[in-house]
């Protein structure tokens, strides 16, 4: 009986490897929802492994364990998957499959694909204060009045990261002092101011579903976001920054990540987003024309000139096409997440305090 963070953390890799390599794994037991120790905050899950194997990998036994009418059980139909599954990312993450044979064949399926996020975005790591203090000393309500003078994503203390929603970025009026020497003598560096000054995708860490907004106004971020540096390229997307943030906030990115890092799930279900296992995401096929569709779509919203519903319809369908799903897919995963609690709360976030 292991914490979940075996399935996807970097720290666990190299276990996850040799289980792979070696044909150890067995078998999954997921009691991540279950309360199996209700007094504390712990999400466990039962591991099989067994002595090494040559040949073939062996299937893996996957199943979950519940409480119905309060009492632990097992599923009654285990799930058997090739272990190959567990290859496709860069992470090795282990992680449960959909329950359907359509949604199964849907996540394989986006599993094999070979563009990834990575191919676009340089995702990096923002700024973290490292002393008690220290932030109240350099983020200010009221601008500072120096040169060094930025606006400022998630300065509120413990207001968490409700200035980024779905698409669109709502600044609560923080302002940082980026003075790097003087941040650098007290021992707490911080990236050049040029990472944050260019055109970017800001990423929450943590959420229901996966939030991002595009960003050409220059705003620092704390380390509540991740910063995503637009790579050099002529990819649809990249000339379209606003259809890549169409594709992260959609239904098949959400069914993607909560299934192949289900591992990442805290605090009752929420999501954690980390640069590990966002290079992962499938990026499918992108026209210039299916780019720009999301794009004007996204747009849009964040300018409240198209309707919040027909857009994010618009976006979905252009989505779909270019992961290359079948109506039938599109339809099975519309249907999981209408059903998942995370996709339900996606707008509920915690408001920034002005």
């Amino acid at each position: 009986m292991l914490p979940n963070k075996l399935l996807v953390n970097a720290n666990g890799r190299r276990i996850r490897a040799r289980l792979l390599e070696e044909h150890r794994l067995r078998g999954l037991w997921l009691a991540t929802q279950a309360e199996v120790f209700p007094e504390a905050a712990v999400y466990p899950v039962v591991l099989h492994a067994g002595g090494p194997r040559s040949g073939p990998a062996v299937e893996v036994e996957v199943a979950r364990i519940t409480r119905p009418n309060g009492r632990l059980a097992l599923e009654q139909s285990p799930i058997e998957i090739a272990a190959r599954w567990f290859r496709r990312t860069r992470s090795l993450a282990l992680f449960p499959p959909p329950e359907s044979a359509v949604l199964r064949e849907t996540l394989e399926r986006l599993l094999a694909g070979e563009a990834r996020l990575n191919d676009l975005l340089d995702l990096r790591w923002s700024i973290s204060f490292h002393r008690a203090g220290r932030r109240e000393r350099f983020v200010t309500r009221e601008a500072p009045g120096t040169l060094t003078q930025r606006r400022f994503l998630g300065g509120g203390a413990f207001s968490g990261n409700g200035e980024v929603r779905r698409h669109r970025l709502e600044w609560a009026g923080w302002w940082m002092n980026y003075d790097r020497d003087l941040l650098r003598e007290q021992g707490n560096a911080v990236p050049p101011l040029c990472l944050f000054e260019r055109p970017k995708i800001v990423i929450c860490q943590n959420g229901r579903t996966l939030r991002a907004a595009y960003d050409e106004q220059g705003y620092v971020l704390k380390d509540t976001f991740l910063c995503g540096v637009l790579r050099d390229g002529a990819h649809p997307l990249l000339r379209r920054p606003q259809a890549l943030v169409g594709l992260l906030c959609s239904r098949a990115a959400h069914f993607f990540y909560s299934h192949v890092f289900y591992g990442g799930h805290v605090n009752g279900g929420y999501l954690h987003f980390l640069r590990a296992f966002l290079v992962d995401l499938p990026l499918g096929a992108w026209t210039d024309a299916a780019a720009e569709a999301v794009a004007e779509a996204v747009r849009g919203i964040v300018a409240g000139s198209l309707d919040e519903s027909d857009a994010e319809a618009e976006i979905e369908d252009e989505v779909s096409k270019a992961l290359g799903l079948s109506a039938e897919a599109a339809d099975a995963i519309a249907e999981w997440c209408a059903a998942d609690s995370n996709w339900q709360r996606r707008d509920r976030v915690r408001a920034h305090r002005r």
